[in-house]
């Protein structure tokens, strides 16, 4: 078995599949402390007053192989229980590097990243690079949801504008 021919073959499929029945998810990376591109107040466990807290790069549009959304199984009711929703999420390392995401080999930088799906901001609590040809193949990765409005008081919420020039398609296609 030739590896790399293996690894296009594997990503050829991925692509197909991603064209006929594929989503996508917005992904913020988190600008880190030691790079000053965010401030945290470590008393409060929060960004600090100048509203300067945690800082994201522009959204970066990625195509996913599979979300699979997990509702929260408790119910909202008036006492202030609010539903949190997970999700998992399984991308092509090929179609990370394409995006412009740094590292998508290491799982550490990462985890203080945030993605948006379906109209909902998402923070990353698991990031795992699976599958060895080389190199990865896929990455899995597992987010919470986070309600924007409430948990960034002093922090800079994540920025997105859409882009209309992407290699794969943002629609599901049509039923005839």
């Amino acid at each position: 078995m030739e590896v790399s021919r293996e690894l296009d073959l594997i990503n050829k499929h991925i692509r197909h599949h991603h064209e006929t029945a594929g989503e996508s998810v917005v992904w913020f990376e988190f600008l880190s402390l030691a790079s000053g591109g965010s401030t945290y107040d470590d008393i409060y466990d929060e960004g600090d007053t100048t509203g300067n807290g945690r800082n994201y790069a522009p959204g970066i549009e990625i195509p996913t192989v599979y979300i699979e959304e997990i509702e929260d199984e408790n119910r909202a009711i008036e006492e202030g229980r609010q539903p949190t929703q997970n999700v998992k999420l399984t991308i092509a390392i090929k179609d990370m590097i394409e995006a412009g995401v740094t590292s998508p080999h290491e799982y550490q930088p990462h985890l203080n990243d945030m993605f948006l799906y379906d109209g909902r901001y998402f923070s990353v609590y698991r990031y795992q690079a699976r599958g060895r040809l080389r190199n990865e193949v896929l990455v899995a990765v597992e987010g919470v949801e986070t309600y924007a409005e409430q948990e960034f008081v002093y922090d800079v919420a994540p920025n997105y504008s859409p882009s209309t020039t992407l290699p794969w398609p943002t629609t599901l296609p049509k039923v005839v």
